[in-house]
């Protein structure tokens, strides 16, 4: 089915944040007012729930006056094979600050086994890529070498941001409570214009094309463009205005849709695999 186009495809992101000098540990004015709108978007434990989020004692370490964190942190992770079972294991993490768009973490995970597939069309790692990463020393060790890494920046008040978060944090082995969701707010918004739950959800390479014009998963995924993408989204999502225009147009297509087919699991209804590996 030809799907139109929303106006907000032709125009481009309206949130825009300069690279903050003086450092993580001062919010600007104006970052302060992002964070505090963002922070308010932060999902309940029930929608976490319902969205098959890890759940229990948060894994991240206690906030302490004494060591500041990163306030707001998107993260997206990478999946490789290990083992003779081809097991999903962690490959890579990504984490830029939300407020600064700042890169702050890019490393890779040798696993405890073996790598028995790359994935590399979804995962955009090969034998190459973790040699690239060793010689920078940007190769750690395990699942715990990934957690320690990233607790180095972030607390449990830090606020993760991702699209699909949910599987980025198993891959983790991670519990988080402070959690925003481009999937779940883009999915939210179409459930609030359409008046019931829409039966898809919006994969990133979709999104990004319509609220930032910008194509990525073109051919093999990059862990650091899906961050940066991420990121961005969810900035553009805080226009209301736009994002609810956008809604509105996804939620009259949705009416072609039987209102008894429930909502696509796993990776049906995705605009890529890759969107949830």
């Amino acid at each position: 089915m030809s799907r139109g186009k929303s106006k907000a495809a032709n125009r481009t992101p309206t949130t825009t944040l300069a690279t903050t000098t003086s450092g993580h540990t001062t919010i600007a004015a104006e970052h302060a007012a992002i964070l505090q709108n963002l922070a308010s978007k932060c999902h309940s434990r029930g929608t976490l729930l319902s969205s098959r989020y890890p759940t229990g004692t948060p894994t991240a370490p206690a906030s302490t006056p004494k060591v500041e964190k990163r306030k707001i942190v998107a993260i997206d992770c990478e999946m490789v094979g290990i083992g003779p079972t081809n097991t999903s294991y962690l490959g890579q993490i990504v984490a830029v600050d939300v407020l600064t768009g700042e890169t702050i973490l890019d490393i890779c995970v040798n696993p405890p086994e073996s790598i028995t597939s790359w994935r590399t069309r979804y995962s955009g790692l090969s034998p190459s890529t973790f040699k690239t990463y060793g010689a920078r020393n940007r190769l750690v060790r395990g699942v715990q070498g990934a957690q320690a890494a990233l607790f180095r920046l972030i607390d449990r008040d830090t606020i993760l941001v991702g699209h699909a978060l949910q599987n980025d944090l198993v891959a983790l082995n991670m519990v988080h409570l402070r959690c925003v969701d481009t999937q779940i707010v883009t999915k939210e918004a179409v459930a609030a214009a359409a008046g019931r739950e829409p039966c898809r959800v919006w994969g990133l390479r979709k999104l990004a094309e319509v609220f930032l014009g910008r194509r990525i998963q073109g051919g093999q995924h990059d862990c650091a463009e899906d961050t940066r993408a991420t990121r961005d989204l969810l900035l553009a999502c805080t226009d209301e205005a736009r994002l609810r225009e956008w809604a509105e147009v996804e939620a009259r297509i949705q009416t072609n849709f039987p209102t008894d087919r429930g909502n696509f699991s796993d990776n049906e209804g995705y605009d890529d695999v890759g969107d949830f590996l």
